[in-house]
């Protein structure tokens, strides 16, 4: 049975990648913030953004033996976030 991602994670984890999104990252990889289970994705503009961001959160949950289940994309200040719980298998 999953478990909801707690609020205070998201939390945390929004404010971290929004102190991300001001450091450009020249090699076009995304900003990821790990929290506890879960990690949060900053979005570029890019048309596939969202599976970059998908096989991004796979190869992070892959090293703990899980897989990434997203929980939701939102947008903050301008910024749009991918969330996602690495799960066990």
């Amino acid at each position: 049975m999953r478990r909801p991602v707690p609020a205070v994670t998201i939390l945390v984890a929004v404010a971290a990648v929004l102190s991300l999104a001001a450091c450009a990252d020249d090699a076009g990889q995304p900003h990821v913030v790990t929290s506890g289970g879960g990690l949060a994705i900053a979005l570029d503009d890019g048309d596939d953004a969202l599976a970059r961001a998908v096989e991004t959160a796979n190869r992070h949950c892959v090293e703990a033996r899980r897989v990434a289940v997203l929980q939701t994309v939102s947008e903050m200040n301008g910024e749009r976030l991918a969330f996602f719980e690495c799960v066990d298998v």
